[in-house]
């Protein structure tokens, strides 16, 4: 690999070169391709479209600096991010290649650039910081491949490069020189040298809260459909997730228009998506803002929405019941998880006053109370045209509907949720424009007096009430503008609302929320360029009890999915004793196979180990398979050395993650012996922080065990010599054990395990 820079005296003198002689294979403009949020790349558009990078590890962000044409932005990589797309979308390069980046590298800074992002197309450009200011880097190869592209880090989202770039070009063949030249100094003029705008004008970054993750569950575009929108998600019966939502096939626009409403289902708590159903569909008309219902007794499933036959939506339609004269409002249900679905019925008759200029559902979701009464939120316009809104209920399980008394006007769309003491508290769209939320509670004969509540730019928003009780709220929180997504929790039945946690700092709209089987929250909602589908804790919650898995193919982690599906395969019958936990564990694999060869490998033992792993990860895995089937006589359990390291974790907290996994452990194998191990020793004496912080989880352990189906055993002092150091001689880096520690492993295990092994 060459790299060379260029003078703009060069650069002149061949300025008239033919620009691009070699068509480029991928082209990033940072002045004209990026997308961000919240000051953070969020993709890097190929000016080809072909090409973009979509995927994101960690906080590249976006930064402002002065240019000859004026202010633009670059990115700004800090070492620890990268943007990034794999192989099959970004394609592979075969033979002679040129890769030219106009960027800024500090000195001291020492890293890869780029690279590939497969394995098998890796080309690493490692290039060190010399403080030179704004380059011309160029970067040739004769041979060999370039599967995917990686800019920031190598193929492991490792040893990334603290630098700012301004554009890259990718050529699929050698340049010659006047070429090279010719687009150096086009660079050159471009860019000249850029200043950077001073900190306090930089957009700061967004950083997610703990526990947030987001993805995109449709965009636009795809599939043939110009615009997703109108958001609803509810979780089945049988923990299946439904999204519910407008295919907008010819424009953003709303009804009437060609307008269907799909669905999607994920198995998976959200990982995964089946492709979209169309649930309700009318030829040459239209059929959207969907709201979707589950009866928890029944498992049945309700998709309502507002059915235009012609111009008989919001401003077409008119009084009198026939679906010529006035927007109906209809339903379909799914008596099979959402797999099939009926044909559409319309309430419209049993619901609406036939003076009323129309009548349908509220987008979002519908809730079931305490008693059974399914409720679905609704809104009409009077004979006047005034929006009021309102809910219809059933009582017995779908088959009629009833409406309730109006809200007061003008209100519209809404969502409900059941108080503590059986009450409803609805949250309406104040079609006033005040700038805020409108609240009401409605006590079974009568609603409240209104009152206006929490900043709202006259949008959609959705309510919820966990399991535990607590209120949650999500809307755009900007009385002028729909961005800046948030979600705010109510302990009090709506009374007072915290400040919040912003789940998307951008352009946001419409959002819906549900439970997840787990007990986490999932939302579905309106974001730059689609519909985004995100999970999160409820605030307060500790992560460490709550699964979570890692879904990267690529990077750190990439590895991890694959050794997943590996698990799940393998042959469960005759296995006696599993090791459960973290790379201390999988290491019986490197590290330890002699000690293990000599130990287990005839005791019809499994190593069921994954690197980096926490209780929260272990919980996802026992949740998906991995232990399905298996009936071992022990389990090893040693984990929660991670949740020491990362994340804030509290050693109480840590505790309730090893409760939560041996709580698991009961359900999937209730005649399993658990052999609960303390957290092994780290650093180098006991005065370390991490030593002194795994120590005050042991210490809570034992409390954990109830000598009947699980024991606990603390082997540290094994490790350690007689003054309680570590040496490197049983952890090589303070942590992962050598082959000695394994070994010193299994002989102070052995007796205990051997008793368990014992018993009937």
């Amino acid at each position: 690999m060459k790299l060379k820079t260029f003078s703009l005296a060069v650069f002149l003198c061949v300025f008239c070169a033919s620009l691009f002689a070699a068509e480029p294979y991928a082209w990033y403009r940072a002045d004209a391709g990026l997308q961000s949020s919240g000051g953070v790349v969020t993709s890097w558009e190929d000016a080809g479209k072909a090409r973009s990078l979509t995927h994101i590890f960690g906080t590249p962000r976006v930064w402002k600096v002065k240019t000859p044409t004026g202010v633009t932005e670059v990115v700004r990589f800090d070492g620890s991010a990268a943007v990034w797309q794999p192989a099959q979308s970004w394609g592979r390069l075969e033979g002679a290649r040129t890769v030219l980046v106009f960027a800024r590298i500090p000195r001291g800074a020492d890293g890869v650039l780029c690279d590939g992002s497969t394995r098998s197309g890796a080309d690493a450009i490692r290039v060190p910081g010399d403080d030179r200011g704004w380059q011309v880097l160029r970067f040739e190869r004769t041979a060999g491949a370039l599967g995917g592209f990686i800019l920031g880090a190598d193929v492991a989202t490792k040893n990334g490069l603290k630098c700012d770039v301004a554009e890259v070009l990718v050529f699929g063949a050698a340049l010659s020189e006047a070429e090279f030249a010719a687009q150096a100094a086009r660079l050159k003029q471009k860019w000249g040298e850029p200043v950077d705008l001073p900190e306090a004008d930089q957009a700061q970054p967004f950083a997610p809260f703990a526990g947030l993750t987001t993805k995109y569950l449709r965009k636009s575009g795809e599939d043939g459909v110009n615009t997703y929108r109108i958001p609803g998600l509810a979780t089945s019966t049988n923990g299946t997730l439904l999204a519910v939502f407008d295919l907008r096939h010819n424009n953003g626009g709303d009804l009437p228009g060609k307008i269907d409403v799909g669905l999607t289902r994920s198995t998976d708590d959200g990982e995964t998506w089946s492709a979209t159903q169309r649930v309700l569909h009318f030829d040459g008309s239209g059929v959207g803002d969907p709201t979707v219902l589950v009866d928890r007794e029944t498992g049945s499933i309700f998709v309502a929405a507002l059915w235009s036959k012609g111009n008989r939506a919001w401003n077409g339609s008119g009084p009198g019941m026939a679906p010529a004269e006035t927007g109906q409002f209809v339903i379909t249900r799914s008596d099979d998880d959402g797999v099939t679905w009926s044909a559409p019925l319309s309430i419209t008759a049993q619901v609406k006053q036939p003076e009323w200029r129309l009548c349908f559902n509220g987008p979002g979701r519908g809730i079931q109370l305490r008693d059974g009464t399914l409720v679905l939120p609704a809104q009409f316009r009077d004979a006047k045209g005034t929006p009021h809104s309102c809910f219809v209920s059933s009582r017995d399980h779908g088959t009629t509907w009833k409406m309730s008394p109006p809200c007061v006007g003008p209100t519209s769309e809404s969502q409900v949720a059941e108080l503590s003491d059986g009450g409803l508290l609805i949250t309406l769209r104040d079609e006033s424009r005040s700038g805020q939320r409108l609240w009401a509670k409605f006590d079974g004969k009568q609603w409240s007096e209104p009152w206006r509540a929490l900043p709202d730019p006259t949008c959609q928003a959705s309510l919820l009430r966990h399991p535990n009780g607590t209120l949650l709220f999500s809307n755009p929180a900007n009385a002028k503008s729909r961005r800046t997504l948030t979600v705010r929790t109510s302990n009090d039945d709506g009374k007072t609302w915290s400040d919040g946690r912003v789940v998307d700092p951008g352009a946001a709209m419409y959002s819906c929320l549900t439970v997840m089987r787990d007990g986490r929250v999932a939302m579905l909602y309106e974001g730059a360029g689609g519909l985004i589908f995100a999970r999160f804790a409820v605030e307060g919650a500790n992560l460490a009890a709550l699964s979570e898995g890692r879904f990267e193919t690529t990077g750190k982690f990439g590895w991890w999915p694959a050794r997943h599906a590996a698990k799940v395969a393998e042959t469960k019958a005759g296995v006696e004793i599993v090791f459960l936990g973290d790379s201390i564990t999988q290491n019986w694999e490197t590290a330890g196979k002699a000690v293990w060869e000599q130990h287990y490998a005839g005791r019809k033992a499994a190593n069921y180990g994954f690197g980096g792993d926490s209780t929260q990860h272990v919980l996802w895995r026992l949740d998906h398979g991995e232990f399905d089937g298996l009936k071992p006589r022990v389990c090893i359990l040693h984990i929660g050395t991670n949740n020491a390291r990362h994340g804030d974790f509290t050693p109480a907290q840590i505790a309730e993650g090893i409760r939560a996994v041996l709580d698991k452990l009961a359900v999937k194998c209730p005649q399993t012996q658990v052999l609960l191990l303390a957290i092994f020793p780290r650093d180098a004496d006991a005065t370390g922080e991490m030593r002194r912080k795994c120590e005050a989880v042991n210490a809570l352990l034992p409390a954990l065990a109830d000598g009947k189906r699980v024991h606990f055993l603390n082997l540290n002092s094994a490790f350690l010599q007689p003054d309680g150091t570590l040496t490197r001689a049983i952890a090589p880096d303070l942590l992962h054990l050598s082959a000695t520690g394994y070994e010193r492993w299994a002989k102070a295990m052995a007796p205990k395990l051997n008793e368990l092994l014992d018993r009937k």
